[in-house]
């Protein structure tokens, strides 16, 4: 048998795909992200209801649909680190990778020392390039 060698783009795809898996497979709780509180508790809460609405979208794929909730939640709470990491996961999955990183580095400006956050901007950034 004539086994053909690993190529440099077969094992950036490998990279980008395993990168993404990462992304979109890490529940949001789970990453220490959480909601701080601006103005009142019910401003707060609104904020928090229009980004759990959004994850349940990211969940199935309506990132579109997302991304205007994390909008609208940012709105009432700009400091919500999770719907800033979790608009990044939507422009990632719509392949925006850009944008996505643009929203993770917003995250990170709240919360510079989350890990998470870290990778997944990471990631983004080697798609990004690996496209362009």
């Amino acid at each position: 048998m004539n086994k053909q060698p690993i190529t440099y783009f077969s094992f950036s795809l490998f990279a980008i795909l395993f990168c993404m898996v990462i992304i979109f497979s890490i529940p949001s709780k789970s990453l220490g992200l959480s909601i701080e509180a601006s103005n009142s508790n019910s401003t707060s809460n609104d904020s928090a209801v229009l980004t759990t609405k959004g994850v349940e979208l990211n969940k199935v794929g309506k990132y579109n649909e997302s991304i205007v909730y994390f909008d609208k939640a940012l709105a009432i709470d700009p400091k919500n680190a999770l719907a800033l990491n979790e608009k990044g996961n939507a422009y990632g999955g719509l392949g925006n990778y850009m944008q996505a990183i643009a929203s993770y580095d917003k995250a990170l400006a709240l919360d510079p020392k989350n890990a998470t956050v870290l990778d997944k901007q990471r990631c983004s950034f080697l798609s990004f390039r690996e496209l362009y």
